[in-house]
């Protein structure tokens, strides 16, 4: 998996893996949202204007996605799976659909997730050109969503794990994230229990460690440890890349997108 890392103040990763024919790239502080406009902003995502533009101008090669129409559903922190596979829905229709993932065999059809401190994770079948976006936050995470992400892409397009890759982005980190107890009980139906991802914190409260949970969860989906990709960075920690409802209480959105070439 190669990829390119390319920091600044309005663009942290983006890439190419010519090897398995996908394009990819996580988002900072790129999608501009008011709490009365978010549907229009999902509408109007990717045309071109300053913003996507001055995010796209670092790689040439990525404007080949924020050239198109993107296919985003209705985020609702649940462990829904959305296929895409009608080559002739349009964007806006995805868009009313309830789903935390969305997968893909279709090439020039770019998915998207929204996050502001939740888990974005894209993955790849290089083999069966299959591509997976997925919205883990507190409760997808504890339901499940990349596992019945990686479920449904072995069902639809007979995908074998140990060929997927993940590549888990820019989200909030075991370092900002403190939860009460009940809520990081509800990890308890995981092998070894909830406090494996968590540790005593202040008043408390408990930091609870969402991106290990979701590389725990690749690597018991039968991930091999070098096909994962963890980012690293902190969205609460760096706000000067990256929105952070946590930091913030903010409306605005980072961008994670994949398309097959």
């Amino acid at each position: 998996m190669k990829f390119m890392n390319v920091v600044s103040h309005r663009f942290t990763i983006l890439g190419l893996d010519p090897d398995s024919g996908w394009e990819y790239a996580f988002g900072g502080k790129i999608i501009p949202m008011h709490e009365a406009s978010i549907t229009e902003s999902r509408k109007n995502l990717y045309k071109k204007n300053k913003t996507t533009l001055e995010v796209a101008y670092q790689n040439p090669e990525v404007m080949n996605i924020f050239n198109r129409n993107a296919f985003l559903t209705k985020q609702v922190h649940g462990n829904s799976v959305y296929t895409l596979e009608d080559d002739l829905i349009t964007a806006e229709k995805v868009s009313q659909i309830e789903a935390d993932a969305i997968i893909t065999n279709l090439p020039k059809k770019p998915i998207v997730v929204l996050t502001a401190d939740c888990v974005p994770i894209l993955l790849s079948d290089p083999n069966k050109k299959v591509v997976g976006a997925v919205h883990a936050g507190r409760r997808g995470t504890a339901l499940g969503v990349l596992t019945e992400t990686v479920d449904l892409m072995k069902k639809r397009y007979g995908i074998e794990v140990r060929f997927l890759r993940a590549a888990i982005g820019p989200s909030i980190g075991p370092c900002c994230y403190d939860v009460g107890e009940e809520c990081a009980k509800e990890f308890t139906k995981y092998q070894n229990g909830w406090n494996r991802w968590t540790k005593r914190g202040e008043n408390g409260k408990f930091l609870l460690d969402l991106i290990s949970a979701n590389r725990d969860q690749a690597l018991n989906l039968g991930l091999h440890e070098k096909n994962i990709f963890v980012s690293g960075h902190c969205t609460a920690c760096r706000n000067d890349l990256f929105y952070s409802w946590r930091r913030e209480k903010t409306f605005n959105r980072n961008v994670t997108v994949a398309m097959l070439r």
